[in-house]
């Protein structure tokens, strides 16, 4: 990283959401990079009455889908009234942002083409939603009060440890269990992102210093349908996967990562093959995995 990150080691990094997948291998590895690393203990929605200086807000807190326990209007509550308080904190304290965004903004793709920053958005669940007022709410700070901010849109995340309402440890467990995998999508192709190489990404951006705005994909830059993914993860173990679909099949549409700019911009390539990644995953569950 260079001089970026010389300033980086000098600078105090307040981490929002530290206590996720991803938050706790973000503190990990800013604590090798970042003089300082907090997390955050509060609500993100309580953050402006923070009185402690910080040079980075790094925004990772946030609720990803309503379920039995979070409806839409908590959800979007968390989602963008947390991100206006981070903002807030930050125009009023000098600091910069990093937010963590998702994929999920954009409209899939067909065709297998890949998504690039200016690809049409238009997100369908709540979440993405979310996530692009969000967005919104960074650029018009930036552009309003010149608070310098990094957006990642990141891509289909996983690793070890994450919560089997996600698909890949959803597989991994059907698998284990020799029990059928059900599909809603089977033919989606999508850009799966190991965990540690997103948390890297985050800390290229937390060196990073846009002027005042950036956006930046965040995925391995590679697609894989649902459908093979299931396959790849049995072969693995070394089981025959027993797939089941969830109503009508639809055509596969594609949401895979253009990597261009974030190669460009911030010098950061995701290092784990989803094969890798598996395995990963698979030795951190103390589950068989076939040589």
């Amino acid at each position: 990283m260079g001089a970026a990150g010389g300033r980086l080691r000098r600078a105090a990094v307040l981490v929002t959401g530290g206590r996720g997948l991803l938050g706790a291998q973000v503190c990990r590895q800013l604590d090798g990079a970042a003089g300082r690393v907090q997390l955050l203990q509060q609500d993100v929605r309580e953050l402006e009455t923070l009185t402690q200086r910080f040079d980075i807000v790094c925004h990772l807190a946030g609720i990803t889908k309503v379920d039995a326990g979070h409806d839409a209007r908590a959800l979007c509550d968390v989602n963008v009234t947390g991100t206006l308080a981070v903002l807030e904190y930050c125009r009023s304290s000098g600091a910069r942002c990093v937010l963590a965004s998702s994929a999920a903004v954009y409209r899939p793709a067909a065709g297998g083409a890949r998504l690039a920053e200016a690809s049409p958005l238009g997100p369908g669940p709540v979440y993405g939603i979310s996530k692009m007022v969000a967005e919104d709410c960074c650029r018009y700070y930036a552009k309003r009060h010149g608070v310098p901010t990094t957006v990642l849109r990141i891509f289909n995340l996983y690793g070890p440890g994450q919560d089997p309402d996600f698909l890949v440890p959803y597989v991994i467990q059907q698998l284990v269990r020799l029990e059928p995998v059900v599909l809603r999508t089977p033919n989606a192709v999508r850009d799966f992102v190991y965990v540690a190489d997103v948390a890297d990404a985050i800390v290229h951006a937390c060196a990073y210093e846009p002027s005042p705005f950036a956006v930046f994909n965040v995925g391995s830059g590679s697609g894989l349908a649902v459908r093979e993914l299931v396959e790849r993860a049995a072969a693995q173990l070394g089981v025959e996967p027993q797939v089941a679909t969830q109503g009508p099949v639809p055509a596969g549409d594609a949401v895979v990562a253009d990597c261009r700019a974030v190669e460009a911009a911030l010098g950061w390539t995701a290092q784990t093959g989803i094969e890798e990644g598996l395995a990963r995953m698979l030795q951190h569950s103390a589950l068989p995995v076939r040589g």
